[in-house]
């Protein structure tokens, strides 16, 4: 069975700033669950260390118990229904199986996604944690749906004919980051999401190891505002960067390019969501 954290554990101190997010993990007497909840804390305690360097602090349940941060990384068991990695309510649940990295590998060819990584899932779903936590119910619901569509469209009913028409493009990267994010508003928020946060730790990265071509530009350093400074500083550093990381990939003998390139629309999201952060007046978020 799978176990709950107990929550006295979580309230009291006792675990860190990271592991206290965590609410149920796999069974422990096997190796493999063993590594791939290694894997997973991991990536989320990255993950949470981004946030904290944004300035925001999410909610857990002991703060928010309707909504709050929680994580169930849980392992599929013979004769239950499958597990699927998704948001719900502040919970987001990872199927272990996207710590092994040939099953994330079948995965990421058959649904044609070329960043599926497991610090990209967890990215992503907490792209629709804050999507509740600051845009549902702000004032910045309509500036966000100038940006990424009405939500209120059905989601099911998107998600079907999304993956009922996998081999059709739609010319989606004049729009969108990834063509998941084509398929409903809500999923391309949460992809523009995980991608700005993918740039905020490696343009952290490039300034810690000096890489010159970034000009020691930081997310932090960027003025808030959906254009202007935000616009202008990563359209004119981001590729640098791209094509820095493609060239260290091929001297290496590694075959893989960096597999996204920006379009005008996709930078204003990014600028949007830089925006969104910096204006957050929750309760729980604690800014610079």
């Amino acid at each position: 069975m799978q176990l709950i954290v107990d929550p006295a554990i979580t309230s009291n101190g006792t675990l860190c700033p990271c592991c206290r997010y965590t609410r149920t993990i796999p069974p422990q007497q096997e190796e493999d669950n063993r590594m791939a909840w290694k894997k997973l804390e991991e990536a989320k305690r990255c993950l949470i260390y981004s946030l904290h360097a944004l300035g925001l602090s999410p909610p857990d349940r002991t703060q928010q118990p309707t909504g709050g941060l929680s994580f169930d990384f849980l392992t599929p068991l013979p004769d239950q229904p499958a597990i699927l990695t998704a948001h719900s309510a502040g919970v987001i649940t990872v199927n272990i199986t996207e710590a092994d990295d040939v099953k994330r590998e079948r995965r990421r060819a058959s649904l044609n996604e070329p960043h599926r990584t497991v610090l990209g899932h967890l990215r992503h779903e907490l792209g629709h944690f804050y999507w509740d936590q600051l845009i549902a119910n702000s004032d910045l619901l309509e500036q966000y749906r100038n940006y990424f569509g009405d939500e209120r469209q059905d989601y099911d009913s998107a998600l079907r004919n999304y993956y009922g028409n996998k081999d059709n493009n739609y010319g989606w990267q004049e729009n969108f980051v990834s063509r998941y994010a084509s398929s409903h508003p809500w999923e391309d928020w949460a992809e523009t999401w995980a991608y700005y946060l993918h740039i905020c730790d490696a343009l952290d990265t490039a300034a810690a190891w000096k890489i010159n071509m970034t000009d020691g530009v930081s997310i932090h350093q960027i003025a808030p505002g959906m254009n202007g400074a935000f616009y202008q500083q990563i359209t004119a550093i981001w590729p640098r960067l791209c094509e820095y990381h493609n060239a260290v990939l091929r001297s290496a003998g590694i075959s893989g390019e960096y597999p996204f390139m920006l379009s005008d629309m996709v930078i204003r999201k990014l600028g949007f969501v830089h925006h969104v952060v910096h204006q957050s007046t929750n309760p729980y978020m604690n800014h610079h």
